[in-house]
Protein backbone atom coordinates (compact mmCIF):
# COMPACT_ATOMS: atom_id res chain seq x y z
CA UNK A 1 0.00 0.00 0.00
CA UNK A 2 0.90 3.61 0.41
CA UNK A 3 3.39 2.95 3.21
CA UNK A 4 5.45 0.63 0.98
CA UNK A 5 5.76 3.39 -1.62
CA UNK A 6 6.73 5.92 1.06
CA UNK A 7 9.32 3.49 2.50
CA UNK A 8 10.91 3.07 -0.93
CA UNK A 9 10.99 6.80 -1.63
CA UNK A 10 12.36 7.72 1.81
CA UNK A 11 14.88 4.88 2.28
CA UNK A 12 17.89 7.10 1.49
CA UNK A 13 16.85 9.68 4.12
CA UNK A 14 16.97 7.37 7.12
CA UNK A 15 13.21 7.66 7.64
CA UNK A 16 11.68 4.31 8.54
CA UNK A 17 8.10 3.57 7.53
CA UNK A 18 6.23 0.81 9.35
CA UNK A 19 2.74 -0.67 9.13
CA UNK A 20 0.72 -1.89 12.10
CA UNK A 21 -2.17 -4.21 11.29
CA UNK A 22 -4.16 -3.91 14.48
CA UNK A 23 -6.92 -6.37 15.28
CA UNK A 24 -10.09 -4.94 16.76
CA UNK A 25 -9.15 -2.63 19.67
CA UNK A 26 -11.67 -2.20 22.49
CA UNK A 27 -12.26 1.56 22.47
CA UNK A 28 -15.33 3.75 23.06
CA UNK A 29 -15.69 4.01 19.27
CA UNK A 30 -16.71 0.33 18.93
CA UNK A 31 -19.05 0.36 21.95
CA UNK A 32 -22.23 1.23 19.98
CA UNK A 33 -21.78 -1.87 17.80
CA UNK A 34 -23.09 -4.46 20.24
CA UNK A 35 -21.79 -7.52 18.40
CA UNK A 36 -18.27 -6.37 19.32
CA UNK A 37 -19.14 -7.09 22.97
CA UNK A 38 -18.78 -10.78 22.03
CA UNK A 39 -15.74 -10.40 19.77
CA UNK A 40 -12.17 -10.77 21.00
CA UNK A 41 -10.50 -7.37 21.03
CA UNK A 42 -7.12 -5.96 21.98
CA UNK A 43 -6.89 -3.58 24.94
CA UNK A 44 -5.84 0.01 24.22
CA UNK A 45 -2.77 -0.57 26.43
CA UNK A 46 -1.65 -3.50 24.29
CA UNK A 47 -2.25 -1.41 21.15
CA UNK A 48 0.05 1.28 22.56
CA UNK A 49 2.67 -1.38 23.34
CA UNK A 50 2.52 -2.57 19.72
CA UNK A 51 3.15 0.99 18.58
CA UNK A 52 6.07 1.45 20.99
CA UNK A 53 7.51 -1.89 19.90
CA UNK A 54 7.51 -0.94 16.23
CA UNK A 55 9.05 2.46 17.00
CA UNK A 56 11.86 0.82 18.98
CA UNK A 57 12.51 -2.15 16.67
CA UNK A 58 11.86 -0.29 13.39
CA UNK A 59 10.33 -3.46 11.97
CA UNK A 60 8.46 -3.03 8.69
CA UNK A 61 5.23 -4.61 9.92
CA UNK A 62 3.49 -5.62 13.14
CA UNK A 63 0.59 -8.04 12.79
CA UNK A 64 -1.08 -10.65 14.99
CA UNK A 65 -1.70 -14.29 14.04
CA UNK A 66 -5.22 -13.70 12.71
CA UNK A 67 -4.03 -10.72 10.69
CA UNK A 68 -1.13 -12.73 9.29
CA UNK A 69 -3.59 -15.41 8.19
CA UNK A 70 -5.79 -12.77 6.57
CA UNK A 71 -2.83 -11.21 4.74
CA UNK A 72 -1.68 -14.62 3.53
CA UNK A 73 -5.16 -15.44 2.28
CA UNK A 74 -5.40 -12.05 0.56
CA UNK A 75 -2.17 -12.68 -1.35
CA UNK A 76 -3.04 -16.28 -2.26
CA UNK A 77 -6.79 -15.92 -2.86
CA UNK A 78 -7.60 -12.19 -3.14
CA UNK A 79 -11.17 -12.52 -4.44
CA UNK A 80 -12.07 -15.12 -1.79
CA UNK A 81 -10.56 -12.94 0.95
CA UNK A 82 -12.51 -9.93 -0.32
CA UNK A 83 -15.76 -11.93 -0.35
CA UNK A 84 -15.25 -13.16 3.22
CA UNK A 85 -14.42 -9.71 4.58
CA UNK A 86 -17.35 -8.16 2.73
CA UNK A 87 -19.71 -10.79 4.14
CA UNK A 88 -18.51 -9.97 7.66
CA UNK A 89 -19.19 -6.26 7.07
CA UNK A 90 -22.67 -7.07 5.77
CA UNK A 91 -23.39 -9.22 8.83
CA UNK A 92 -22.71 -6.34 11.24
CA UNK A 93 -25.30 -3.60 10.77
CA UNK A 94 -24.16 -0.07 11.40
CA UNK A 95 -26.59 2.81 11.16
CA UNK A 96 -25.57 5.34 8.52
CA UNK A 97 -24.27 8.67 9.81
CA UNK A 98 -26.63 11.62 9.97
CA UNK A 99 -26.49 14.00 7.00
CA UNK A 100 -24.05 16.86 7.55
CA UNK A 101 -26.68 19.60 7.32
CA UNK A 102 -28.75 18.03 10.10
CA UNK A 103 -25.64 17.59 12.27
CA UNK A 104 -24.60 21.22 11.70
CA UNK A 105 -28.06 22.47 12.73
CA UNK A 106 -27.94 20.43 15.94
CA UNK A 107 -24.53 21.86 16.80
CA UNK A 108 -25.77 25.43 16.21
CA UNK A 109 -28.71 24.88 18.58
CA UNK A 110 -26.46 23.50 21.30
CA UNK A 111 -23.97 26.37 21.10
CA UNK A 112 -24.09 28.69 24.15
CA UNK A 113 -25.35 32.22 23.54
Amino acid sequence: GWSWVAANELAHTGVTVSTINYPLVRTPMIAPTKIYDYTPAMSPETAVNWMLDIIITRNKRKVGPLGLGALTMYYLLPKTAETIVNASYQAVYEAPPEPRAKTARKQKRKAPI
